[in-house]
């Protein structure tokens, strides 16, 4: 029961079905799962300067099981993405300065070349819509403590 009420929060937010919502202690535990089912040898593009909660679980899975991470600047990220490219991981909007990525210009981007996508939208929503999105975005996470 109570994790049917936490689910309450972020399905009003995202407007995601309740099927679709997993209730993790932190992001970086929610990341570090998508990276250790990444196959081998899977292209990771992510910023240069993503925030660790991101780029760490990513580092693991770039030792731990051979996963490629390429970095480019986070302003870059739709432009950086390749037919190689099998998953893009980023911040919503960035903890650093407040800027917010381009999202349906990376998952438009993501989608053509057939990459997936993960979003820490832990910083956006609110404020960033992310429903327009949902159908191009495969992994959504964000840590319910900004929104107490």
């Amino acid at each position: 029961m109570q994790g049917q009420l936490a689910a309450v929060q972020p399905r009003d937010m995202t407007e995601a079905k309740p099927e679709e919502i997993a209730l993790v202690p932190t992001v970086s535990v929610g990341v570090g799962m998508v990276a250790a089912g990444l196959p081998s040898d899977t292209e990771v593009l992510l910023a240069d300067d993503e925030f660790t909660s991101v780029s760490y679980p990513l580092l693991v899975a770039a030792r731990e099981h051979n996963v490629r991470l390429r970095r480019v600047p986070f302003t870059e990220l739709a432009e950086a993405v390749t037919a190689g490219t099998g998953l893009v991981a980023f911040s919503l909007t960035r903890s650093q300065d407040g800027e917010s990525a381009a999202l349906g210009d990376i998952v438009q981007a993501a989608h053509l070349h057939g990459a997936q996508v993960l979003v820490d939208a832990t910083h956006g929503i609110p404020f960033v819509p992310v429903t327009p999105f949902l159908d191009g975005i495969d992994y959504l996470v964000c840590h319910g403590y900004k929104h107490l």
